[in-house]
């Protein structure tokens, strides 16, 4: 249990919505306008204080309402999303307060002097030298610790600073975005009502029927480890990466007879059977499929998280790959 998860995956103890990770983490793609009236006027915004319905009368109506791949109307939306505008600005809403400031233009400057384009080595003569630096591994986001070449890309980083309210996305040693943080991580707030409503009652649960009897599989037999995180089998292609950020389910080790372990820091606990992994803490049963690809074997584990749980949604897949032993 090695890698502490975001506070938005704390609301059911296991990975939610990729939709979240996605669009909450994700450097994205650098918006170009033609005007900065937008980054002008964004500077009464009050991070910390502000509404959804602040943000509207200062900035009026955004171009939409997104996360992840959806798109929402005014009158229907989720506990979080993004507001997106013309001039390289989204702002991140949840539970109807700022979350974040996310700036994509050069026309905006942090307090700290850090703005889009500047240099990495500028960024930390400004902001300051990290707690700790790690080089070309997965990224968790942590605050304090610079992520330098993220899995091997060079010059893709990231660094947040906490005490300063701002995290940055690098390319080419460049940044690409600055984000202006609330002190206050909202989806920790909004884990523990989460926490509340499924401890009352409010929120139900839905459970598979995980009373299988043992089938063995050779096959499968051995430690498992994790590759890539995809939304459809296809969104898979060996040799590059479709998931952006960590991999918080490290491996799996099925041993005879159906004994079970993995690596991650979540509620589970089960055993194996043919074709699936039976969890007995959230109840259910995740399928697993072994195939060929490019003449490599690598399997397709059906990741039934909280967002399957609790809020009724078709699990994504970790792709996995045999350790040789």
């Amino acid at each position: 249990m090695k890698k502490k998860m975001v506070a938005l995956l704390l609301i059911v103890g296991l990975l939610v919505t990729v939709g979240c990770m996605d669009t909450r983490f994700a450097a994205g793609a650098v918006q170009v306008a033609p005007s900065s009236s937008i980054i002008i006027k964004s500077e009464q915004i009050d991070v910390n204080n502000h509404t959804r319905s602040d943000v509207v009368d200062i900035l009026g109506d955004p171009i939409n309402y997104i996360w992840g791949e959806s798109t929402f109307t005014e009158d229907d939306l989720p506990e979080a999303y993004i507001m997106t505008y013309s001039d390289g600005l989204d702002i991140e809403i949840v539970n109807n307060k700022i979350q974040e400031l996310r700036y994509y233009t050069g026309d905006y400057v942090h307090s700290s002097g850090v703005t889009v384009g500047m240099s990495l080595q500028d960024v930390l003569e400004a902001v300051g030298e990290p707690v700790k630096e790690l080089v070309s591994t997965d990224c968790y986001y942590t605050p304090g610790i610079l992520y330098k070449d993220i899995n091997g890309d060079e010059g893709r980083c990231y660094y947040d600073v906490k005490d300063l309210n701002v995290r940055m996305f690098f390319k080419d040693y460049s940044v690409n975005c600055v984000y202006v943080t609330n002190d206050v991580d909202l989806f920790e707030e909004l884990a523990k009502e989460f926490k509340k409503k499924i401890a009352s009652g409010e929120i139900e649960s839905r459970t598979d029927d995980i009373d299988l009897p043992f089938l063995n599989d050779e096959k499968v037999i051995g430690v498992w480890e994790s590759v890539d995180f995809v939304r459809e089998l296809d969104q898979f292609s060996p040799g590059s990466k479709y998931w952006a950020g960590g991999l918080y389910l490290e491996n799996l080790v099925f041993k005879p007879e159906g004994e079970f372990e993995f690596t991650m820091e979540a509620p589970w606990e089960g055993t194996w059977t043919k074709g699936n992994v039976l969890n007995t803490v959230m109840v259910t049963a995740s399928a697993y499929e072994i195939v060929e690809i490019d003449g490599e074997e690598y399997m397709f584990f059906e990741w039934k998280s909280g967002d399957y749980v609790y809020r009724g949604m078709t699990p994504f897949y970790y792709v996995m790959k045999k350790v040789d032993e």
